[in-house]
């Protein structure tokens, strides 16, 4: 569903958590599906949802970086949240902890999970989350992880690979529920 919180509802508190409780410096990104989009997800909803935060203070607990390129909340613990682009070299030089790929519908290969899994390698307990609304035909990267989640959850190896699906449950083809 469309803006329906799984953006800041979900992804913001786990960079939040893993910033600020992990006992390891943690490297997190957030991406959109375009570069701009995130920047603008960052310091539209990111940043003041940060600054608001009950029990954290600017310029103590955390530090807000604008600059174009640098855009970041650094932690007092070393830990950071960055934004990047997500081409298939997006995320290479970085040690990866959470990397946080929003609107995956956009993508039409799996050229992106090139950028964003090797820098993980080498980090204890990393998670990539994936996260997006329904997607269209061209879909592929978003199809091929529905598949791959659905295929966990059959599995039931109790680890591996979450997979949450959420979506209204309603032919197309007949009125809309309540109408």
């Amino acid at each position: 569903p469309r803006q329906s919180g799984k953006t800041t509802g979900v992804l913001f508190p786990v960079y939040v958590l893993r910033c600020t409780f992990w006992p390891e410096r943690q490297a997190c990104v957030y991406t959109a599906q375009k570069r701009d989009s995130a920047r603008k997800k960052f310091v539209k909803e990111f940043v003041p949802m940060m600054r608001q935060a009950p029990g954290f203070a600017e310029g103590r607990d955390f530090e807000v970086r604008l600059a174009n390129g640098s855009e970041e909340i650094a932690f007092a613990n070393g830990s950071y949240l960055g934004i990047s682009a997500t081409q298939s070299d997006s995320g290479h030089g970085d040690t990866l902890d959470v990397p946080g790929l929003d609107e995956i519908f956009a993508h039409d290969d799996p050229e992106v999970d090139q950028g964003f899994t090797p820098p993980m390698a080498t980090r204890p307990e990393p998670q990539k989350w994936l996260l997006s609304t329904a997607g269209h035909r061209r879909s592929f990267y978003l199809k091929g992880k529905r598949e791959a989640g659905r295929a966990a959850v059959a599995a039931d190896s109790g680890e591996g690979i979450p997979y949450f699906a959420w979506w209204a449950d309603w032919d197309p083809g007949q009125p809309a529920p309540g109408v």
